[in-house]
């Protein structure tokens, strides 16, 4: 028999440890705020209607209560711009706790007359308003107004 040469084996080469899949972070929606009038955001918005306080007074005569309010002259701009419209509550007379009396959605009226009172009872205001975020439709309000008190009478209403 005719020695032939064996073919040398190549040394195989050393497992390596499969690399463990990186997480992906996975894509969140992140929406594009579209700036609104003068480049204002409805965040940027939202966060002004949340710091506005109203300012209330009230006075009494002719057999009704005359309620004032405006928006803190630091803020003017939210009430004229971006308020939607105004939540007036009232305390006393038959009513216990704050009940809402008027949903106000015309921003431009400022005052409300209250003619509906028990004569010589007191009753307690508070007012705030809100602004309608126009694309979800949520509303976001202001912070309440001071309370302001004043006694009802009716024996000096005009007829």
């Amino acid at each position: 028999s005719i020695p032939t040469d064996t073919p040398t084996p190549e040394p195989t080469a050393e497992p390596t440890a499969t690399p463990k899949p990186t997480k992906t972070p996975k894509p969140t929606a992140t929406p594009t705020e579209e700036p609104l009038a003068d480049g204002i955001t409805e965040k940027q918005i939202k966060k002004m209607v949340k710091e506005s306080t109203i300012d209330l007074k009230v006075t009494s005569k002719d057999g009704k209560l005359t309620l004032d309010w405006d928006s803190d002259s630091e803020n003017d701009i939210v009430s004229e711009l971006f308020l939607d419209g105004y939540v007036i509550q009232v305390k006393g007379g038959g009513f216990k706790n704050f009940t809402t009396i008027l949903k106000i959605k015309d921003v431009k009226k400022i005052t409300f007359n209250f003619t509906d009172g028990e004569n010589k009872k007191k009753y307690t205001f508070r007012v705030r308003g809100y602004h309608i975020n126009h694309e979800t439709g949520k509303k976001v309000y202001t912070k309440w107004s001071y309370t302001v008190k004043a006694k009802f009478n009716s024996k000096s209403v005009k007829k």
